[in-house]
Parts: C-alpha cells; structure tokens; sequence
C-alpha cells in the first residue's frame, strides 16, 4: 500500500495536462482502490480470528494455570532436597504430550477437563518416581492443597494456618492458656492461630469454658474420628476438620 500511495501521489504531481487523459494515472487509481478494498477485507478477517484466537486461549487457560501449579511445585521440590530437579524442557515435554495423548472431545469443557486429568497425572507419576519414599506424601499433599487454593476451595490464610499453626506466635504476646496441664504450649498457639479463622473465631473461649467436652474428645483413641463439641461436628468440611484435628488440640506440632 505504501509503494501504491508513493506510485500515486508521484503521477499526481508529475502529470500535465488533463488527469482523466492520463491513462497510466486511471490505472494506477485503479489498482490502488483494489488493493485498498484486499487490504480492508484481509484487516477485517484478522480481527476476527484475532477474536476468535483469544477467545480459543481463554477457554484454554485452565489447562496453562493448571501447568503453571504443577511446574512451579516440582521447582520449589527442590528446597526439599536439591537433587530434585527437572528441567523446563523436560515438563513441557509432558505437557505437549498431554495435549497430544489426552482424549480428545468436540466438546471444549469436556477436552480440557480430559487435558487437565491427563497432565497432572502424567506430572504425579513422572515426579513421584524420582522422590525419596519419604518425599512423595509431601509432594502429593502439597499438589493437592495448591490445586485446591487456585479453585478457592481453601483459603490462603487456611492453607499458611496448616503449613505453619502458630510456630510464629509468642506464648507471652498471645490470650492466656487456661490453667490445666493437658493443653501444651504449642497447641496453645496453633489454637490461637486457628481462631484467626472466621468459622474458628471463638475457639479459644469454646475450650476455655467446654473443657471436659474438648479434653474428652482429644483424649479419644481417634479425634478425627469422633464427634467435634461446641457444633462443629456437622458445620466443618474435611479440611477445616483437618485443621482443628492437626493443628488444633491434637497434635501440638
């Protein structure tokens, strides 16, 4: 187009005479409008696969966050111990065969729930291999807790309550633990920590006043097991559960 204005505004400038007796200048006119009619169709065609390309990336873009957990869980392996290590050539190989070796559906919710299911298990299975027996627990529960954190099933906050429970509290700085020896310190804290939790907000005071309730419970051969005091048997799904159960009054960690 740009050869085409030059080639024009030239004739135009260099012509003598009458403009429609000048032959060459018509046909330059008129391959201009052609080419500038072309141009206008092949912009508008782009635009519309440029809408179409984004709206196909879009519909995909679980399928890359999905890829991103899985990668970026298998780089932070490595401060477990620094012998797990796998490249970004060797993960997008298995991403690129997860595309390709997936079942394939003509309905798009459906493929990419196929491609998901299909490279995070390819992923598990490629990871685990080359972790110590120890290792490959922690690895699977953390997958699993940072896949349930992008879908919002947990919460952030929960998911730090879990990892840390109150290591970071000082004993001194925090409401007083009731005067009993069957609370430890730290479970003190990972109490306190808990209630920092909206569903666990009047924790310490539930244990405080309903202590033969909660000790009866914590000393059961199977807390986790047993019916929860205070009303949280039925309002706690499984990972609050697994909050208070391992973090709250069970474990002390």
């Amino acid at each position: 187009m740009d050869e085409l204005e030059e080639n024009l505004l030239f004739k135009l400038t260099s012509i003598q005479g009458p403009l429609v007796d000048d032959e060459s200048l018509i046909e330059v006119l008129g391959v201009t409008k052609i080419t500038s009619e072309e141009v206008k169709h092949k912009l508008v065609t782009a635009a519309e696969t440029e809408v179409k390309i984004n709206s196909a990336r879009e519909e995909f873009r679980p399928v890359a966050t999905r890829g991103s957990i899985l990668y970026f869980l298998i780089v932070e392996m490595s401060y477990v111990n620094a012998m797990y290590q796998t490249s970004i050539r060797q993960f997008l190989a298995l991403f690129d065969d997860s595309m390709e070796k997936s079942d394939k559906s003509p309905i798009t919710s459906k493929r990419i729930s196929n491609i998901i299911d299909y490279l995070t298990y390819e992923v598990w299975k490629y990871q685990v291999r080359g972790l110590y027996e120890e290792h490959k627990f922690l690895y699977t529960l953390l997958l699993t807790l940072k896949i349930c954190l992008q879908s919002n099933r947990i919460k952030p906050n929960e998911f730090m309550t879990f990892i840390k429970g109150g290591a970071a509290l000082d004993l001194k700085a925090v409401a007083p633990k009731p005067k009993n020896n069957w609370i430890s310190d730290m479970t003190w804290l990972n109490l306190v920590e808990l209630s920092k939790i909206p569903q666990f907000s009047e924790i310490l005071s539930q244990v405080s006043r309903n202590e033969k309730a909660w000790r009866q419970w914590y000393d059961s051969d199977a807390p986790e097991e047993g019916n929860i005091p205070d009303g949280y048997q039925n309002s706690l799904d499984i990972f609050k559960r697994t909050l208070l159960s391992g973090h709250g009054v069970l474990t002390g960690l």
